[in-house]
């Protein structure tokens, strides 16, 4: 009867274990006389001083071609994976990722990096209008090996883009309307 309420058979008992050389009871034993585990209490973040959330816009879906201008003047061809109306994720291989942010390293909260974009938007489905808009990159991502993940925030447009952009994700998110 003792055995059934340790777990350990008659048979299992006079079996060594092969890691502390000891038998399986006496281990099973020791783990019995164990004190209690203590739990600590962790003191959690209010609300009002956690991080913001940024991903307050909804996203649709994009698969655009999209030109990315450094301040230094260089241009590099990506593509959008999504956008919003408040920016975009863009993937593009680790050589472009290194030409805009170079160790390919996420800038820290706050510094941002600055950068011009170019896309094109179907507004209907016969008419694109080429949208230019002064962005900061936010967050660079490794989904592969040779593949990122770089999240832009727009900052300005030039002309009606941000009009343009609203009514994108406006028609992507309400097909019917």
């Amino acid at each position: 009867m003792g055995n059934e309420l340790s777990g350990q058979t008659a048979h299992s008992k006079s079996k060594p274990d092969t890691e502390t050389g000891r038998k399986r009871s006496q281990a099973s034993l020791s783990v019995l006389k164990q004190p209690a585990l203590r739990t600590r209490r962790v003191k959690m973040k209010s609300p009002s001083s956690a991080r913001p959330n940024l991903r307050n816009q909804q996203r649709v879906d994009a698969l655009l071609a999209i030109t990315v201008q450094h301040d230094n003047g260089d241009s590099v061809e990506c593509q959008t994976t999504n956008l919003s109306r408040a920016g975009m994720m863009i993937t593009c291989s680790g050589d472009i990722v290194n030409r805009l942010a170079p160790g390919k390293r996420s800038p820290a909260a706050g510094e941002g990096i600055p950068v011009t974009t170019r896309f094109c938007l179907p507004v209907i489905a016969s008419q694109t209008v080429a949208v230019s808009a002064q962005c900061q990159i936010v967050n660079i991502r490794r989904i592969a090996r040779d593949t990122f993940h770089v999240g832009v925030q727009f900052c300005d447009f030039d002309g009606n883009g941000r009009q343009y952009v609203d009514q994108y994700v406006s028609r992507q998110l309400n097909p019917a309307g």
